[in-house]
């Protein structure tokens, strides 16, 4: 059975209903973890198969990118991540829609060869956008 991961703080801003809705639409097994140590991440990340936020917010909800950069598919709500929309459709939901993330997990699973082609590739974009080093760096260089 599929193994999909939501980490996090549990609240309404992270809309787990739509997520828990497109879990059993698509017959998968959900696991919620919201109590980890950092240092658990990517053990925690390596034992599932996709990890979906489904956030309301427009914060940056930095879970997503950190599966990413781990190598595993992930998919977010567009209103968290708007900047994805183009680059990478398939990682992303129309927030609130369960059917539509039923369909992006359904895809993800149904294409493993095309799913493992996508995650290198948004890794690729993760490393190179949001490396910590480098957005420190940028930061800094605005401010001198």
């Amino acid at each position: 059975m599929v193994k999909i991961l939501y980490v996090g703080r549990v609240a309404p801003i992270k809309d787990l209903p739509t997520l828990e809705q497109a879990v059993k639409i698509v017959g998968a097994e959900l696991i919620i973890n919201n109590s980890y140590s950092y240092n658990d991440i990517p053990s925690l990340f390596r034992s599932a198969d996709i990890i979906v936020v489904p956030t309301l917010s427009k914060a940056l909800d930095k879970v997503f990118l950190e599966a990413i950069a781990c190598g595993i598919p992930a998919i977010g709500s567009d209103i968290g991540y708007p900047f994805m929309i183009n680059r990478f459709p398939q990682l992303i939901f129309h927030a609130g829609d369960s059917q539509d993330l039923a369909r992006k997990i359904r895809w993800l699973i149904d294409n493993p060869d095309e799913t493992s082609k996508i995650t290198v590739e948004a890794k690729k974009f993760v490393k190179e956008n949001f490396n910590l080093g480098e957005l420190m760096d940028r930061i800094v260089a605005n401010f001198a």
